[in-house]
């Protein structure tokens, strides 16, 4: 149990730094580019003000600030202003032409507050996230049989586990759906959901305990309890949702195998991918 506890820590602590850096950050002087003067790259800047006085070999993009193009400003590229102002003197030339979003009630508080709700997000994820370890552990320290036969039914064919999982949720929101358009229906309803996250993450312990014990493989120091495994299977997992882009995609994929594997498991596996004590 205690060798997944790091990995939930590091995301935390990523967090945590990343939210302190971000209010603790002085605001940035403008971006000058002088008169007779060459940038070669373009310029992108987010917060700040931007003056080009000269050439850009580029394009110029802002996002909540301000862009002073003077009158001798040459830029080579397009021209692009998010949530800020722009302003273009007689004379300046702009090679791909200018693009302007004008948010005029977003302006930099109000991107603090975005980005201290969403450091605020990330911090309660990073919780839960915790939590769901020290959960799977405990499954795996008082169930070790079922994370092991969930696990199994993963390893033995994955493809069809999967398949299972996508039709069990679909069922799901098809009967989520017919019980929500009735008053009587709704606690029915709000059941079905709460049984079907519940019979995911149950799910989802047997695949942390598959990828804990795969895990063996290429780590030095892995945990050789059914538990240890568990709560490193499931760090793993936990830390995967917080990549960019393809962490929800990653969870998802999960929940569908976890549950595609807990309805194998409940149907009996072949004997020869039975787990052996």
């Amino acid at each position: 149990m205690r060798s997944a506890l790091p990995a939930a820590a590091l995301a935390l602590g990523i967090l945590l730094t990343a939210g302190t850096a971000w209010a603790a950050k002085p605001p940035l002087a403008p971006l000058v580019v002088p008169a007779g003067s060459t940038r070669v790259h373009g310029i992108l800047a987010v917060g700040r003000g931007v003056v080009v006085e000269g050439t850009v070999r580029g394009d110029v993009f802002l996002v909540g600030g301000r862009l002073t193009l003077g009158s001798g400003a040459r830029v080579q590229g397009s021209v692009g202003v998010l949530g800020g102002r722009l302003s273009v003197a007689p004379g300046a030339y702009v090679r791909g032409g200018t693009f302007q979003m004008d948010l005029s009630r977003l302006d930099l508080g109000d991107l603090g507050d975005m980005a201290s709700a969403i450091f605020l997000y990330d911090l309660l994820r990073a919780f839960l996230a915790l939590g769901a370890v020290l959960l799977a552990a405990g499954v795996g320290l008082f169930f070790p049989g079922f994370v092991q036969t969930v696990g199994a039914g993963v390893a033995h064919r994955p493809g069809r586990a999967a398949l299972a999982g996508v039709l069990t949720v679909f069922l799901a929101l098809l009967l989520f759906l017919l019980l929500a358009v009735s008053l009587v229906g709704i606690p029915l309803a709000l059941a079905v959901l709460g049984l079907t996250a519940l019979a995911a993450f149950l799910g989802m312990t047997g695949l942390a305990h598959l990828i804990g014990e795969r895990s063996q493989r290429v780590l030095l120091a892995a945990p050789t309890s059914p538990a240890g495994k568990t709560a490193l299977g499931m760090g793993v997992l936990q830390v995967a949702s917080f990549l960019p882009v393809v962490g929800g995609m990653v969870f998802l994929a999960a929940a569908f195998l976890s549950l595609g594997g807990l309805l194998m498991a409940g149907r009996g596996l072949p004997a020869r991918s039975r787990p052996t004590a």
